[in-house]
């Protein structure tokens, strides 16, 4: 007596993929092991950004600084140290030469010290004088270029730092004059001149701001300079009702004004700001209360006259975890919105605004994702060049969710092909666990909008079959997507020949799988997934497998990754394949073989076995992640 195995085909379609490009704006984070700190951030002369900062493993730091294109992909990182001790960087300047000077200080004194890199970030030279100077000559150091090319770079002395001081630095590096500015008031216990901010100026010189007086009674200031680096005049913002305890940042504005944004007296509770005219006389005053502390940190002219203000946001003195917020005001101080940049769990810090080339905006400062003191990343984000950043978010990579879509499945598979081969920066934790993982954007994204970072599930800048590991260990795993995803249909045309189903040894079930015919081929295939649902009656479907062997995909390529998952207890069987060579193929026939072994209790005494096959979630696309089109699902009886 012949056995015969009927099955019914039950068929339904769907994939999800995430369409949004995010090429403008953009974020990226850098980071080594410790905590890193930005302080300054330049638009460079092609159009890149470079920025100044220092990293600290908790104990001494070094300068850390930063080169990255247009689109926020890294070109270099340096880590620069001069001995044993700490160097912080707080300055990066570009000279007309196209080379970057880098200003901070170092040694356990707190004494000035200058790096000077070509665009490749190779080290040109060091200041060699730094020793010589005097001790905590070199607090809070900051610089700027002249016309003839000096560097000027100002910084505190006494160990309180309440006593200002200027070097002046030829354009080898050499010593050219040391300057004691004199503090705005006498200094005294606890009282004198801190500078915060230095800033050129349309004439030349430059401009200083920042607190001067002693604790609560502190004011803001404006010092300006000539472009002989001699001080021309000061102004201190000390009248009735003016309340900003300390400035962080000045600008000039287009008409020759000075803006400077900081926090208010005594308390240093609320965001301010001081606009004053160009012989540094008040114009107005604005503060902007809100529920938390807040604290201007800086401040660019925008259009039409507004300004836009970057401030630190917390909710008490002693707190290590911040938000940041935007502020928008019009040419009389009025606020117009203030919006939270990056509107997340992460703490972040804004250090740095810059106006770019663009018409846009760029900003630096520390992100630290885990709220872990310590933990913070370098920050930067990138508006586009109308100043919006609202699709901006924090990125995490998820290790397994490579299309970003929210779930760990087979669609994900179909990105590790397209990006085989690819690297990047690696990631500090390199682990598969199913948290979220912070590294910087790589340089190139998929069409659907997602950095290939993610497809660098394991952390160690390439991407590799290790990968799929990850897809392996997290598979249907979900997570919470910082911004909604859209859907796109696909139904290519995989499908059964009934009449080919096979039992071999009387307990196992062959069916053969097809995709493509002679009439509707398949073109530019590179990836492709599906998953069957089994009635789990009959079957042992931990033994369930896909052969390939006689499959047209393997006769044009031998260069593929492919995963299975089984879940038993689901009834579900799923296949998932993609090519790594970057070479689509066409054809049409034999995809595989489904295998089923037949459980126990199906028995061997049976005339019949009727059971059904469900086909969900068939994708095939392109290397460029499109779907392939204008197929149908069908049976050929």
């Amino acid at each position: 007596m012949k056995n015969k195995l009927y099955f019914l085909f039950s068929l339904s379609f769907y994939i999800t993929i995430n369409l949004h490009a995010q090429n403008f704006p953009w974020s990226s984070f850098f980071s080594n092991e410790g905590a890193e700190f930005a302080y300054d951030i330049k638009q460079t002369s092609n159009n890149g950004y470079i920025i100044a900062a220092y990293g600290s493993d908790g104990g001494s730091s070094d300068y850390y600084v930063v080169k990255v294109d247009q689109f926020g992909a890294l070109e270099w990182q340096k880590i620069i140290s001069k001995d044993n001790y700490s160097e912080r960087a707080f300055s990066v300047l570009e000279t007309e030469e196209g080379d970057f000077i880098i200003v901070g200080n170092a040694t356990s004194f707190n004494k000035p010290w200058l790096v000077k890199l070509n665009p490749q970030g190779d080290t040109l030279w060091t200041t060699q004088w730094t020793d010589e100077v005097q001790n905590n000559s070199g607090l809070l150091a900051r610089g700027v270029l002249l016309q003839d090319g000096r560097i000027v770079v100002v910084s505190h002395e006494d160990q309180y730092g309440l006593d200002p001081y200027m070097f002046i630095v030829n354009s080898d590096g050499s010593l050219f004059e040391e300057r004691d500015l004199e503090s705005l008031i006498p200094i005294g216990w606890y009282t004198g001149t801190t500078i915060n901010d230095i800033e050129p100026t349309n004439d030349g010189g430059f401009i200083l701001t920042g607190s001067t007086g002693g604790g609560t009674g502190s004011r803001a200031y404006l010092w300006k300079f000539n472009a002989n680096a001699d001080s021309s005049w000061s102004s201190i913002f000390n009248e009735t009702g003016i309340w900003m305890r300390s400035a962080q940042s000045v600008i000039q504005l287009s008409n020759g004004d000075y803006m400077i944004t900081g926090f208010t007296a005594p308390n240093a509770t609320t965001t301010a700001v001081v606009r004053a005219n160009s012989a540094g006389e008040l114009i107005w005053y604005q503060s902007y209360n809100d529920t938390v502390y807040t604290n201007g940190t800086d401040l660019i002219e925008w259009k039409s006259g507004e300004c836009l203000i970057t401030e630190k946001r917390f909710s008490g003195f002693g707190e290590s975890f911040f938000q940041s917020a935007l502020i928008r005001i019009d040419s009389q101080g009025n606020m117009l919105a203030r919006d939270l940049i990056l509107g997340s769990d992460s703490s972040t810090t804004i250090t740095q605004m810059r106006r770019t080339n663009d018409g846009g905006y760029v900003i630096a400062g520390e992100i630290n994702e885990y709220l872990s003191v310590g933990q913070q990343d370098l920050f930067v984000l990138k508006s586009d060049s109308l100043g919006n950043i609202d699709g901006v978010y924090v990125d995490y990579v998820w290790p397994g969710d490579v299309n970003y879509d929210g779930e760990v499945n087979m669609a994900d598979l179909m990105i590790l092909g397209v990006t085989a081969g690819s690297t990047g920066p690696d990631r500090v934790d390199k682990s598969i666990l199913w948290y979220p993982h912070y590294v910087t954007d790589w340089a190139d994204t998929v069409v659907s909008g997602v950095n290939y970072k993610h497809a660098d599930t394991d952390g160690n800048g390439i991407v590799t079959i290790s990968d799929t590991l990850a897809i392996s260990q997290n598979y249907s795993f979900t997570h919470i997507l910082p911004n909604g995803k859209s859907t796109s249909l696909s139904d290519p045309e995989l499908f059964v020949v009934p009449d080919e189903i096979t039992l071999i040894n009387n307990n196992e079930v062959h069916i053969p799988l097809y995709l493509g015919t002679s009439e509707n081929s398949v073109t530019d295939l590179y990836g492709l997934y599906f998953q069957v649902e089994i009635e789990e009656e009959y079957f042992d479907l931990s033994s369930t497998s896909f052969d390939l062997e006689n499959s047209w995909i393997t006769n044009f390529s031998a260069n593929y990754w492919d995963i299975v998952m089984i879940a038993s207890e689901e009834g579900k069987f799923e296949y998932g394949l993609t090519l790594v060579d970057h070479e689509e193929i066409s054809g049409h026939g034999l995809l595989g073989i489904l295998m089923l072994t037949l459980n126990e209790s199906a028995g061997n005494n049976w005339e019949e076995i009727n059971f059904n096959l469900n086909f969900t979630n068939v994708n095939a696309n392109k290397f460029s992640l499109d779907l392939i089109p204008h197929l149908i699902m069908r049976i050929i009886t």
